[in-house]
């Protein structure tokens, strides 16, 4: 019984304490407001574990409400903060409603747009690879129909230039670099659902869907990498086609376009594709290494998230 009431005293104190505390806050920061307006800049609440994110809204709240001349901005992903707060009270919870408490109205920011500093951002990275000034158009071009947003891209680029450098320890062409960032940016597209299911729900994570975009019928891909993307995907597709075409094993073979992005999709085809239809008329010593970077970057690409 008196470890009992000992336990009680003991959270009857934390609470008195934490109260205590708060009013102080309040007190100090309605002395500061009556000669300059107080900012406050929460960011990232969306990337913390629910319970702690609707706690700290909660304690904004309790600090701030009632005090005039404070702002606070909260720089978040309001579809992630609402599935925080349906984890935490439930489904059937109206999430608008109970986030009105805590935000007097919302502005939406852009992702920003992939510019080329990107390339010299990671100069180290591109630098391993022969003249891949040939694509950074591409590159750019490739980024910006993506959607994703700039730490996104940024977080890919570093595993990319993580795994490279375990898979490659010579300079290879920029049409490797290419496939690079093309399968590691569509395999996180893939994964990640912008509407219904993801591509990787329907076709496997295994990128097979990208050199044979062009034969899909499903909707699936477009609604997930938008319609812009999925053009570009399948231009490039049919591009590396070449006109060029030989016998082999007795059926007849097309071979690819000698470009980066002809040569990109070779290797895709070669290392991804089920239905085998771009080869190189010539497995040159060069080709044939890059083939098995490409081989090798996939497979550790598979076990880092």
């Amino acid at each position: 019984e008196e470890a009992s009431q000992s336990a009680q005293e003991k959270k009857f104190d934390t609470l008195f304490a934490f109260n205590e505390t708060l009013k102080a806050v309040k007190k100090y920061i309605r002395e500061m407001t009556e000669y300059r307006t107080v900012v406050i800049v929460v960011d990232e609440l969306d990337r913390c574990m629910p319970s702690y994110a609707i706690k700290t809204l909660e304690r904004l709240h309790h600090i701030f409400d009632g005090i005039e001349n404070v702002v606070v901005i909260i720089a978040v992903d309001s579809e992630q903060l609402e599935q925080s707060v349906r984890e935490i009270y439930g489904e059937s919870v109206d999430t608008e409603r109970y986030l009105k408490k805590f935000i007097s109205f919302k502005y939406s920011l852009g992702i920003g747009e992939t510019q080329e500093n990107v390339i010299d951002r990671f100069k180290e990275y591109f630098q391993m690879f022969t003249n891949y000034d040939e694509i950074d158009n591409t590159i750019i071009q490739f980024f910006q129909l993506s959607q994703l947003d700039i730490r996104t891209i940024e977080k890919i680029m570093e595993k990319c230039q993580l795994v490279h450098s375990l898979v490659c320890n010579q300079e290879v062409s920029s049409s490797v670099l290419l496939y690079e960032i093309m399968c590691v940016v569509l395999a996180y597209i893939g994964s990640n659902s912008k509407e219904g299911k993801s591509i990787s729900e329907v076709y496997g994570t295994d990128l097979h869907w990208i050199p044979e975009f062009d034969l899909l019928s499903s909707t699936v891909t477009e609604k997930n990498l938008g319609r812009s993307m999925a053009d570009f995907l399948v231009n490039m597709v049919k591009n590396a086609g070449g006109s060029m075409k030989y016998i082999r094993m007795n059926e007849e073979w097309r071979g690819v376009e000698l470009f980066p992005e002809g040569i990109c999709i070779g290797y895709m085809d070669y290392n991804l594709a089920r239905k085998k239809r771009l080869r190189f008329i010539e497995e040159t010593d060069e080709i044939k290494y890059e083939m098995d970077v490409c081989k090798r970057f996939n497979e550790i690409c598979g076990y880092i998230r």
